[in-house]
């Protein structure tokens, strides 16, 4: 059953967004909350699949809210969409860096509303249905990874256009990852891969000088200090059939061109916490 809790001090807005789902989602479970505290209870209680965070409440804030679901194991992969009144500029990128996901703001246009939360929901099955048809396939995710803290993630990009990784630094900027490497080509990845600290992810672009980004990766597989490290697809060639074809190659994940802002930091999010991510559209 799909979860969506709603964390909002004020009864209007509460209301309001019940109606909404009665109305328009009446198979999605609504739950809510009416302080940020009691609301992480209840996601740990009952995980959704969503949460909307208000942002300004007595107490504790959206923001500090949201920084504390980040650190617990149970509910830190949770999609997190602000919902604020009095926006501006720069807001939105303020509340991706503190870990949000999205972004919404009052008063509520139910058009935008219904949009992202859909989309947010229909990624979140997507997800469930592509680790389903893993079952019984080669697992794609070491068990045992380490979940990593963006701010403490190294992320090397491996990307021979400059428009695209100047998107990427960026993004991951905004997140609080300021260890990005960048290299240009396929070739000697990995030799430049271990010269690094250590490495927690990777964006392999598929279509790269030299060597493609399947070449590359079975050159990452094969190296000892590397063999476990998470690798993501990134590429504009982006269908399911590229997609699947992926999967087999061993990638962790698979992201499609161009790069959706407001979905980036959650797939970033959830590749750190060992998570695989396949999302092509």
């Amino acid at each position: 059953m799909t979860r969506v809790l709603y964390i909002e001090d004020e009864p209007n807005n509460r209301l309001l967004v019940k109606r909404l789902f009665s109305m328009l989602a009446p198979e999605i479970t609504y739950l809510e909350s009416d302080n940020a505290q009691t609301g992480i209870e209840l996601a740990i209680a009952e995980p959704p699949h969503l949460i909307l965070m208000d942002i300004s409440m007595p107490d504790m804030d959206g923001l500090t809210a949201t920084a504390q679901i980040r650190k617990l194991d149970a509910i830190r992969h949770v999609p997190i969409v602000a919902l604020t009144a009095n926006a501006m500029e720069g807001d939105r990128e303020r509340f991706i860096a503190a870990g949000c996901d999205g972004y919404i703001s009052k008063p509520i246009d139910i058009d935008t509303f219904v949009d992202t939360v859909r989309g947010f929901l229909k990624r979140a099955e997507s997800v469930q249905t592509v680790n389903a048809s893993q079952n019984g396939g080669p697992r794609l995710m070491v068990e045992e990874r380490k979940v990593v803290d963006p701010t403490e993630a190294h992320v090397l990009v491996v990307e021979d256009t400059v428009p695209n990784f100047m998107l990427i630094a960026r993004m991951l900027n905004h997140m609080g990852i300021r260890r990005c490497e960048w290299k240009t080509s396929g070739w000697q990845v990995v030799q430049y891969a271990e010269m690094l600290p250590r490495v927690d992810l990777i964006l392999l672009d598929i279509r790269l000088p030299y060597n493609d980004g399947y070449a590359v990766l079975d050159k990452v597989r094969q190296n000892p200090k590397l063999k476990n490290t998470v690798v993501c697809a990134v590429t504009a060639e982006a269908s399911e059939e590229q997609m699947r074809r992926a999967q087999k190659a061993g990638f962790n994940g698979f992201l499609g061109k161009p790069l959706d802002p407001d979905r980036f930091p959650t797939q970033i999010r959830r590749l750190l916490n060992g998570e695989p991510v396949w999302e092509w559209q």
